[in-house]
């Protein structure tokens, strides 16, 4: 099944597939920063805590690396030290260590600004540190890796995040693939939803 939507319109199927799923008691949302997406979880979810998504963090985090230093041994070195300060610090610290960044050219001053929006944007998602520590997954690579099936080992994690192929598209709006387990079906939705 496939289907082109509006935001309304995905918020329905988030909630056919709830339905489902038998999916309740939600309590953590990983996503991808979008907007759009944690607008529709809240109402079709209720309330918990949300998560940014530290592989699409650590992606938006390179890409900035990649237009300040290049493909270059500098940017592995960046990348290295801006991902334990996103881990360790959140927010504060991305701030501080990206303001350090001095006398940039126009191009390399707009990849800083448009990290640094990425991350305000999702400032209360980034508590990396608190859930590690508290045993919360804050990446779904290894679900994307299960091809989302990783619900069947414990029941926890009951959706993948959507993967690049399968990027929202026409105002935001998912295409539903129909890929056998109904788990797969929200893995193209954007979130990771957990019990835990």
């Amino acid at each position: 099944m496939s289907a082109i939507v509006d935001k309304e319109g995905f918020q329905e199927l988030c909630q056919t597939m709830r339905h489902r799923l038998g999916v309740g008691g939600v309590s953590s949302a990983l996503g991808d920063g979008a907007k759009w997406i944690w607008n529709v979880r809240r109402p079709v979810f209720g309330t918990g805590t949300e998560c940014l998504d530290i592989y699409h963090a650590a992606e938006h985090t390179s890409d900035c690396g990649k237009v300040l230093f290049g493909e270059t041994q500098a940017k592995t070195d960046w990348f290295e030290r801006m991902h334990m300060v996103l881990l360790s610090e959140g927010l504060g610290g991305m701030e501080r260590e990206l303001t350090l960044l001095l006398g940039l050219s126009a191009k390399r001053q707009s990849a800083v600004d448009s990290l640094l929006k990425y991350f305000c944007n999702n400032s209360e998602r980034l508590h990396y540190c608190e859930r590690l520590a508290s045993g919360r997954v804050i990446g779904s690579a290894l679900i994307e890796g299960a091809g989302g099936q990783a619900d069947k080992t414990d029941g926890s994690v009951l959706a993948a995040t959507q993967s690049e192929q399968n990027r929202p598209h026409l105002g935001g709006a998912p295409e539903e693939r129909s890929s056998g387990h109904p788990v797969n079906r929200l893995k193209n939705f954007g979130l990771v939803l957990t019990r835990c």
